[in-house]
């Protein structure tokens, strides 16, 4: 007579090589959650059962206590930790200065710049004075214009625009 060897839930941890994230996995056991895992999200921090996920956002999960709420003392903590790790892996900006001023220049002094603005909508004009600018200043297709506007003074002169 053989008996299955009783299995408790655990969090199962995989790190991911394409961006170096710990990902985290509740595996229940048979009996006590009907056997379905649980996708956590990114494990923020292993020790205090702290995850993100972009459907639930930051919260606690546990085996013995399930998943709580962050209270707002410790999301906001957790938010400063995520922001100062990007700015810490953040490489230099390289701006290409030159050509996007110079079409700038060129355009407000004709009044090119006043027109589009009159004729088109206020919130989207940096998006359209952006796609000109890379039409006019790349030869790439239109999937390469975020990569252009991220090293380009456009990215200054533009702030609201939406290329994505």
């Amino acid at each position: 007579m053989s008996r299955k060897a009783k299995v408790e839930s655990y969090i199962r941890y995989q790190t991911r090589t394409s961006d170096g994230k710990k990902y985290a996995t509740f595996c229940p056991s048979e009996r006590r959650h009907g056997g379905k895992d649980l996708y956590l999200g990114i494990a923020i921090d292993d020790n205090e059962g702290i995850f993100f996920n972009r459907k639930s956002g930051y919260f606690r999960f546990t085996v013995e206590g399930g998943r709580s709420e962050l209270n707002h003392d410790e999301a906001e903590y957790i938010k400063l930790i995520q922001q100062r790790e990007v700015m810490e892996s953040a490489k230099p900006l390289i701006l290409d200065f030159r050509d996007a001023w110079f079409l700038e220049h060129v355009m407000e002094t004709s009044g090119i710049k006043k027109m589009l603005e009159k004729v088109f909508d206020a919130e989207d004009k940096d998006t359209l004075l952006s796609l000109i600018a890379f039409k006019i200043l790349d030869t790439n297709a239109n999937c390469y214009a975020q990569r252009w506007f991220d090293g380009s003074y456009a990215h200054y002169l533009y702030p609201d625009a939406k290329l994505y």
